[in-house]
């Protein structure tokens, strides 16, 4: 607290983003709501509330900058990304303006170096511009949803928004050269003499899509008296169904990811995870509550109606769960796929509806 901006900036961004969402990130996380806390008790006004909401701004603000990194890479340098990359970068707009830092691992994970250094950076310029800015966040989480609260909210978006296109630029000049390489590389290959082959090659069949939602897994008819509820209903459906061992495991690990910002997003919709060893298979179960949902805050403040549980093994945790993430949320930007599940009291008409955009 004592170092100036630039050095605890530099702490707070590369923390946050070195592993994106693992033990690091949550460390710096987990300090800045101890001390957003302490803040809120001190009172406003005062040196501690001062020095914790600036924190906690800081902290939010590097957390949310590597999805937007990605958004702005895969806009600008579009033909330097496959068409699944660029997909899961635009629906890395909505998970990092909710504070969700997950949507960037697997671009992290293709190339260690440089991206990590690059997403690094980008957080670390957001987090000093911020505590330079003198941006107070009385929120621990929720990424642009809390802006009505946070104290000079415009120059923290401006914060987040330099710290996202300066990373974004070395990103795309990252793929930039790699396209470049690999163009070069390629008549080189082409001219290797290539051996025929001694028999004709059978074409390998294509393994069919897994159904993640089970008929038997969409509960279309019930009536939850609170969010803790829903999730444990979810928990012990969760065993009943084989895909978990332990249904308090699953309950935790729910309640976990809901500490750290609510999975409720908007229309109704809500999108829990649980990642936990306690989980033999990933599945996806699905219950809705025409009445709502009362208590899980989402996006828009209405109730959710519809809640769409992911269940990821724990060594699933930065491969499966991402891209099931990604897909749902990228579901819940088509109006017609909101209606059709909103509206639905057919099970298996549900269960086809979300299974189609899982693919």
């Amino acid at each position: 607290s004592a170092s100036g901006a630039i050095v605890l900036g530099l702490a707070i961004g590369c923390m946050c983003a070195v592993d994106m969402g693992g033990p690091v990130n949550k460390a710096a996380y987990v300090t800045g709501t101890a001390m957003l806390t302490e803040a809120l008790a001190a009172g406003v006004g005062t040196d501690t509330y001062n020095f914790g909401t600036n924190f906690m701004a800081a902290v939010s603000a590097a957390c949310i900058v590597p999805p937007l990194i990605t958004t702005f890479a895969v806009v600008v340098g579009k033909k330097y990304f496959s068409q699944e990359d660029h997909d899961a970068g635009i629906v890395n707009l909505i998970l990092g303006c909710t504070h969700i830092t997950e949507g960037a691992i697997p671009f992290m994970t293709k190339n260690i170096w440089p991206v990590m250094p690059i997403m690094m950076l980008g957080s670390s310029i957001a987090s000093i511009l911020t505590i330079m800015f003198n941006v107070h966040d009385p929120a621990p989480h929720g990424g642009f949803l809390v802006l009505p609260v946070v104290e000079n909210g415009p120059l923290w978006v401006l914060a987040i928004l330099i710290g996202a296109v300066v990373g974004g630029i070395l990103f795309v000049a990252f793929k930039k050269y790699d396209f470049e390489k690999n163009q070069k590389a390629a008549p080189a290959a082409a001219a290797q003499p290539v051996e025929a082959p001694k028999a004709a090659a059978v074409e390998a069949p294509k393994a069919e899509a897994a159904d993640f939602v089970k008929v038997e897994n969409v509960f279309v008819a019930e009536d939850f008296a609170s969010r803790d509820e829903a999730l444990s209903f979810v928990s012990n459906q969760a065993v009943k169904a084989g895909v978990a061992s332990d249904a308090d495991a699953v309950m935790n690990a729910f309640l976990a990811r809901e500490a750290e910002g609510t999975t409720g997003m908007m229309e109704g919709f809500a999108i829990p995870h649980a990642k936990s060893d306690a989980i033999t298979e990933a599945a996806v179960i699905v219950v809705k509550d025409d009445s709502g949902v009362t208590g899980w805050d989402t996006m828009d403040g209405a109730p959710v109606n519809v809640a769409i549980a992911l269940l990821i093994p724990g060594a699933q945790a930065g491969t499966t769960h991402l891209k099931i993430l990604s897909k749902v949320a990228e579901a819940l930007m088509d109006e017609d796929f909101r209606a059709t599940v909103k509206g639905s009291t057919n099970a298996a008409e549900i269960a086809k509806t979300i299974n189609a955009r899982l693919v």
